[in-house]
Protein backbone atom coordinates (compact mmCIF):
# COMPACT_ATOMS: atom_id res chain seq x y z
CA UNK A 1 0.00 0.00 0.00
CA UNK A 2 1.07 3.75 -0.86
CA UNK A 3 0.00 6.73 0.52
CA UNK A 4 -0.05 10.55 -0.21
CA UNK A 5 -1.38 12.80 2.87
CA UNK A 6 -1.35 16.21 3.31
CA UNK A 7 -2.02 18.37 6.26
CA UNK A 8 -2.49 22.08 6.03
CA UNK A 9 -2.48 24.63 8.70
CA UNK A 10 -3.21 28.61 9.63
CA UNK A 11 -4.69 31.06 7.65
CA UNK A 12 -5.58 29.31 4.88
CA UNK A 13 -7.54 26.44 7.13
CA UNK A 14 -11.33 28.17 8.41
CA UNK A 15 -13.21 25.78 10.55
CA UNK A 16 -11.17 22.43 9.19
CA UNK A 17 -11.72 23.11 5.84
CA UNK A 18 -9.95 24.89 2.84
CA UNK A 19 -11.18 26.90 -0.19
CA UNK A 20 -11.79 24.92 -3.40
CA UNK A 21 -9.45 26.93 -4.82
CA UNK A 22 -6.57 25.99 -2.28
CA UNK A 23 -8.31 21.88 -2.40
CA UNK A 24 -8.15 21.91 -6.61
CA UNK A 25 -4.43 23.15 -7.15
CA UNK A 26 -3.56 20.80 -4.39
CA UNK A 27 -5.11 17.57 -5.84
CA UNK A 28 -4.19 18.49 -9.39
CA UNK A 29 -0.68 19.46 -8.55
CA UNK A 30 -0.45 15.95 -6.62
CA UNK A 31 -2.03 13.69 -9.83
CA UNK A 32 0.24 15.92 -11.95
CA UNK A 33 3.36 14.50 -9.86
CA UNK A 34 2.14 11.24 -9.43
CA UNK A 35 1.53 10.82 -13.05
CA UNK A 36 5.08 12.27 -13.96
CA UNK A 37 6.36 9.59 -11.24
CA UNK A 38 4.67 6.87 -13.32
CA UNK A 39 5.73 7.81 -16.97
CA UNK A 40 9.16 7.76 -15.58
CA UNK A 41 9.39 4.29 -14.03
CA UNK A 42 7.64 3.05 -16.70
CA UNK A 43 9.38 4.63 -19.56
CA UNK A 44 12.91 5.34 -17.83
CA UNK A 45 12.37 8.93 -18.64
CA UNK A 46 9.97 11.22 -19.01
CA UNK A 47 9.37 13.92 -21.56
CA UNK A 48 7.06 17.16 -21.93
CA UNK A 49 3.44 16.63 -22.65
CA UNK A 50 3.88 13.16 -22.00
CA UNK A 51 0.52 11.74 -20.74
CA UNK A 52 -0.83 8.36 -19.16
CA UNK A 53 -2.96 6.05 -20.76
CA UNK A 54 -6.53 5.57 -20.32
CA UNK A 55 -5.72 1.90 -19.50
CA UNK A 56 -3.10 2.96 -16.92
CA UNK A 57 -5.68 4.93 -14.75
CA UNK A 58 -6.78 2.02 -12.36
CA UNK A 59 -3.95 1.35 -11.34
CA UNK A 60 -2.03 4.20 -10.74
CA UNK A 61 -5.51 5.48 -8.51
CA UNK A 62 -4.91 7.13 -5.18
CA UNK A 63 -7.77 7.26 -3.45
CA UNK A 64 -9.00 10.22 -1.87
CA UNK A 65 -11.01 9.65 1.71
CA UNK A 66 -12.77 11.72 3.93
CA UNK A 67 -11.20 14.82 4.89
CA UNK A 68 -10.25 14.78 8.71
CA UNK A 69 -10.12 17.58 11.55
CA UNK A 70 -6.70 18.85 13.07
CA UNK A 71 -6.24 21.82 10.55
CA UNK A 72 -6.68 20.15 7.14
CA UNK A 73 -6.24 16.63 6.49
CA UNK A 74 -6.45 14.33 3.46
CA UNK A 75 -5.02 10.71 2.99
CA UNK A 76 -4.82 9.53 -0.78
CA UNK A 77 -4.13 5.58 -0.83
CA UNK A 78 -3.09 2.96 -3.63
CA UNK A 79 -3.73 -0.76 -3.03
CA UNK A 80 -1.58 -1.73 -6.46
CA UNK A 81 2.41 -2.46 -6.15
CA UNK A 82 2.71 0.35 -8.81
CA UNK A 83 1.34 3.19 -6.24
CA UNK A 84 4.50 2.55 -3.92
CA UNK A 85 6.86 2.35 -6.74
CA UNK A 86 4.89 5.98 -7.62
CA UNK A 87 5.82 6.96 -3.90
CA UNK A 88 9.46 5.91 -3.70
CA UNK A 89 9.52 8.17 -6.93
CA UNK A 90 8.30 10.93 -5.52
CA UNK A 91 10.49 10.73 -2.13
CA UNK A 92 13.16 9.89 -4.47
CA UNK A 93 12.92 13.39 -6.12
CA UNK A 94 11.73 15.51 -3.38
CA UNK A 95 14.38 14.27 -0.88
CA UNK A 96 17.47 15.84 -2.42
CA UNK A 97 15.77 19.42 -2.62
CA UNK A 98 14.25 19.44 0.88
CA UNK A 99 17.37 18.22 2.21
CA UNK A 100 19.19 21.33 0.36
CA UNK A 101 16.26 24.31 1.08
CA UNK A 102 16.76 23.29 5.07
CA UNK A 103 20.44 23.46 4.92
CA UNK A 104 21.66 26.07 2.67
CA UNK A 105 20.60 29.69 1.45
CA UNK A 106 19.64 29.68 -1.93
CA UNK A 107 21.30 31.99 -3.88
CA UNK A 108 18.42 34.40 -6.79
CA UNK A 109 18.17 32.65 -10.38
CA UNK A 110 20.61 34.31 -13.19
CA UNK A 111 18.24 35.78 -16.05
CA UNK A 112 19.05 33.71 -19.16
CA UNK A 113 19.77 36.59 -20.97
CA UNK A 114 22.58 37.64 -19.00
CA UNK A 115 24.41 34.70 -19.77
CA UNK A 116 24.32 34.71 -23.50
CA UNK A 117 27.63 36.78 -23.74
CA UNK A 118 29.70 33.97 -21.70
CA UNK A 119 27.68 31.13 -23.81
CA UNK A 120 28.35 33.22 -27.16
CA UNK A 121 32.01 33.63 -26.19
CA UNK A 122 32.53 30.29 -26.26
CA UNK A 123 32.41 29.88 -29.59
CA UNK A 124 35.11 31.34 -30.56
CA UNK A 125 37.22 29.17 -28.59
CA UNK A 126 35.39 25.50 -29.03
CA UNK A 127 32.55 25.90 -31.91
CA UNK A 128 29.13 24.28 -31.44
CA UNK A 129 28.57 20.96 -30.65
CA UNK A 130 27.08 18.82 -33.03
CA UNK A 131 23.87 17.34 -32.13
CA UNK A 132 25.21 14.01 -31.81
CA UNK A 133 27.66 14.80 -29.71
CA UNK A 134 25.03 16.71 -27.29
CA UNK A 135 23.17 13.48 -26.93
CA UNK A 136 26.63 11.70 -25.73
CA UNK A 137 27.48 14.76 -23.81
CA UNK A 138 23.89 14.49 -22.14
CA UNK A 139 24.55 12.53 -18.97
CA UNK A 140 27.66 15.26 -18.39
CA UNK A 141 25.11 18.43 -18.60
CA UNK A 142 22.46 17.12 -16.21
CA UNK A 143 22.66 17.19 -12.91
CA UNK A 144 19.31 15.69 -12.48
CA UNK A 145 16.96 13.50 -14.63
CA UNK A 146 14.14 15.62 -16.26
CA UNK A 147 11.97 13.24 -14.36
CA UNK A 148 12.84 15.25 -11.65
CA UNK A 149 12.27 18.24 -12.75
CA UNK A 150 8.92 17.19 -14.18
CA UNK A 151 7.91 15.98 -10.63
CA UNK A 152 9.02 19.25 -9.11
CA UNK A 153 7.45 21.45 -11.76
CA UNK A 154 4.02 20.12 -10.06
CA UNK A 155 5.29 20.11 -6.77
CA UNK A 156 6.66 23.42 -6.60
CA UNK A 157 3.07 24.91 -8.38
CA UNK A 158 1.30 23.29 -4.80
CA UNK A 159 3.22 25.24 -2.67
CA UNK A 160 2.85 28.52 -4.75
CA UNK A 161 -0.32 28.39 -2.20
CA UNK A 162 2.13 29.21 0.78
CA UNK A 163 3.81 31.80 -1.62
CA UNK A 164 0.62 33.84 -1.65
CA UNK A 165 0.23 37.47 0.12
CA UNK A 166 -3.02 35.64 1.20
CA UNK A 167 -1.65 32.47 3.04
CA UNK A 168 -0.16 34.44 6.23
CA UNK A 169 2.23 32.08 7.98
CA UNK A 170 0.19 28.88 7.06
CA UNK A 171 2.14 25.45 6.82
CA UNK A 172 1.65 22.03 4.79
CA UNK A 173 3.26 19.20 5.59
CA UNK A 174 3.05 17.03 3.04
CA UNK A 175 3.42 12.97 3.71
CA UNK A 176 4.97 10.70 0.88
CA UNK A 177 4.44 6.76 2.17
CA UNK A 178 6.51 4.22 0.04
CA UNK A 179 9.08 1.75 1.47
CA UNK A 180 10.15 4.71 3.81
CA UNK A 181 7.39 6.98 4.75
CA UNK A 182 8.73 10.68 4.61
CA UNK A 183 6.87 14.03 5.45
CA UNK A 184 8.06 17.49 4.29
CA UNK A 185 6.96 20.58 6.47
CA UNK A 186 6.45 23.65 4.22
CA UNK A 187 6.14 26.89 5.48
CA UNK A 188 6.45 30.31 3.24
CA UNK A 189 10.19 30.74 3.30
CA UNK A 190 11.04 26.98 2.51
CA UNK A 191 8.37 27.28 -0.23
CA UNK A 192 10.49 30.35 -1.58
CA UNK A 193 13.53 28.54 -1.47
CA UNK A 194 12.09 25.20 -3.34
CA UNK A 195 10.67 27.38 -5.75
CA UNK A 196 14.28 29.64 -6.68
CA UNK A 197 16.34 26.20 -6.00
CA UNK A 198 14.29 24.28 -9.05
CA UNK A 199 12.96 26.87 -11.55
CA UNK A 200 16.36 27.68 -11.84
CA UNK A 201 17.32 27.78 -15.71
CA UNK A 202 20.36 27.74 -17.35
CA UNK A 203 22.10 27.96 -20.92
CA UNK A 204 24.25 24.99 -22.19
CA UNK A 205 27.16 24.81 -24.48
CA UNK A 206 26.20 26.18 -27.87
CA UNK A 207 24.53 23.38 -30.18
CA UNK A 208 24.31 23.25 -34.12
CA UNK A 209 20.61 22.26 -34.90
CA UNK A 210 19.15 21.78 -38.34
CA UNK A 211 15.37 21.75 -38.99
CA UNK A 212 12.33 24.06 -39.47
CA UNK A 213 11.58 27.50 -37.72
CA UNK A 214 7.89 26.44 -37.77
CA UNK A 215 6.36 29.37 -35.65
CA UNK A 216 7.09 33.23 -34.33
CA UNK A 217 5.87 35.16 -32.14
CA UNK A 218 7.21 38.63 -32.06
CA UNK A 219 5.53 40.09 -28.92
CA UNK A 220 6.92 37.49 -26.63
CA UNK A 221 10.26 36.67 -28.67
CA UNK A 222 9.81 33.34 -28.86
CA UNK A 223 8.51 30.82 -31.47
CA UNK A 224 8.74 26.76 -32.37
CA UNK A 225 11.41 25.05 -34.00
CA UNK A 226 11.18 21.08 -35.35
CA UNK A 227 14.43 19.21 -34.84
CA UNK A 228 15.36 17.77 -38.15
CA UNK A 229 17.17 14.90 -35.89
CA UNK A 230 13.99 13.51 -34.50
CA UNK A 231 11.40 15.09 -35.89
CA UNK A 232 9.92 16.61 -32.75
CA UNK A 233 9.32 20.29 -32.00
CA UNK A 234 10.48 23.08 -29.02
CA UNK A 235 10.22 26.12 -27.97
CA UNK A 236 12.65 28.36 -29.20
CA UNK A 237 13.72 31.85 -27.41
CA UNK A 238 15.44 34.87 -28.71
CA UNK A 239 17.41 37.52 -26.45
CA UNK A 240 16.46 40.77 -28.20
CA UNK A 241 14.35 41.92 -30.89
CA UNK A 242 17.34 41.90 -33.51
CA UNK A 243 18.08 38.22 -33.06
CA UNK A 244 14.37 37.77 -33.48
CA UNK A 245 14.47 39.39 -36.76
CA UNK A 246 17.42 38.48 -37.73
CA UNK A 247 15.84 34.56 -37.27
CA UNK A 248 12.49 35.95 -38.79
CA UNK A 249 13.13 35.74 -42.74
CA UNK A 250 13.53 32.03 -42.64
CA UNK A 251 10.11 31.04 -40.95
CA UNK A 252 8.55 28.36 -42.64
CA UNK A 253 11.12 28.25 -45.45
CA UNK A 254 12.25 24.95 -45.64
CA UNK A 255 15.40 23.43 -43.20
CA UNK A 256 17.85 25.92 -41.80
CA UNK A 257 20.59 25.70 -39.78
CA UNK A 258 20.88 27.57 -36.45
CA UNK A 259 23.06 27.88 -33.06
CA UNK A 260 21.28 27.65 -30.23
CA UNK A 261 22.08 26.71 -26.13
CA UNK A 262 19.86 24.04 -24.63
CA UNK A 263 17.60 25.45 -21.42
CA UNK A 264 18.73 23.54 -18.54
CA UNK A 265 15.89 23.55 -16.20
CA UNK A 266 16.98 22.24 -12.89
CA UNK A 267 20.00 21.24 -13.83
CA UNK A 268 18.22 18.71 -16.77
CA UNK A 269 17.38 18.67 -20.67
CA UNK A 270 14.56 16.95 -22.09
CA UNK A 271 16.03 15.71 -25.13
CA UNK A 272 13.32 15.15 -27.10
CA UNK A 273 11.68 18.68 -26.87
CA UNK A 274 13.89 20.56 -24.69
CA UNK A 275 13.28 24.61 -24.80
CA UNK A 276 16.52 26.33 -27.05
CA UNK A 277 17.56 29.53 -26.56
CA UNK A 278 18.87 31.20 -30.13
CA UNK A 279 22.14 32.28 -30.50
CA UNK A 280 22.69 32.82 -33.94
CA UNK A 281 22.64 31.36 -37.56
CA UNK A 282 24.26 28.40 -38.21
CA UNK A 283 25.94 27.33 -41.42
CA UNK A 284 24.01 25.62 -44.69
CA UNK A 285 20.57 24.96 -45.59
CA UNK A 286 18.25 28.10 -46.38
CA UNK A 287 20.90 30.29 -45.97
CA UNK A 288 20.28 31.38 -49.55
CA UNK A 289 16.69 33.09 -49.02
Amino acid sequence: MAEISIHYTGDLVRNHHVSLKILSITTSCLQGAVNRAYLDNKHGGVWKHARISGLDYEAVAFWVGPAQKGGFVLDAICNTSIGKSIANRLSAALNPVYEKIKSESIEEAVSLNSQVPTVAASLSTNGPLTYEDFIKTTSELSSHTYGDRSILKEIDHLLSVLRSKNSGESQLELTVEGDNPTSYQFGRTNSHNFHKHVAKRALALPVLYYGVIDRLDRKNRSGRFINQFNERSCSIYFQNDQDFLIAHPYLAKGTVGIIASPILEYGSFDMNSGDLFFIKLGPGYGRDI
